[in-house]
């Protein structure tokens, strides 16, 4: 993804475990891991129109998996000026 981070939190549980969470500019990504399960959580919200196709790729090759499900949803947002 093509976007700045602005701020990155992240706390490790005992005994195991992670939640990193970027603040980006499009909005964020959170990262929730469960070692003892060999699994990870990862949400992405942006406000750009779509993610990119290649994200995916990427996070198979960091996790060094092919054991991948994503789902994709789409918000629609209505302000009040919205007509």
């Amino acid at each position: 993804m093509n976007t700045t981070v602005l701020s990155i939190h992240s706390h490790s549980f005992t005994p195991q475990g992670d939640t990193i969470m970027a603040i980006i500019a499009d909005s964020h990504i959170a990262i929730h891991t469960w070692p003892e399960y060999k699994y990870v959580a990862i949400d992405i919200f942006s406000c750009k129109q779509n993610i990119p196709d290649n994200i995916f790729s990427y996070i198979r090759n960091f996790f060094e998996t092919e054991d991948i499900t994503y789902h994709t949803l789409f918000r629609k947002v209505h302000f009040n000026n919205d007509k």
